[in-house]
């Protein structure tokens, strides 16, 4: 489940305005690991289903900080 909610406001020399929505969505996505002699190897593809539909990727590397 998503939920975005976002709000703008603005000045300028020629008057300002606001604006401000909220939308409600659904993930759907898969990911996996890849373990490395050091760490591990990670990647994310989620979309979001909504009014305000999103594609994120994600990748990385994950390891371990001290013993």
């Amino acid at each position: 489940m998503n939920y975005l909610n976002f709000k703008i406001e603005s000045d300028g020399p020629y008057g300002g305005g606001s604006n401000s929505d909220n939308e409600v969505g659904l993930n759907i996505g898969a990911g996996g690991e890849y373990a490395m002699g050091f760490g591990d190897l990670f990647g994310e593809l989620k979309y979001v289903l909504g009014d305000a539909d999103q594609l994120n990727i994600g990748i990385g590397l994950r390891f371990p900080i001290g013993n």
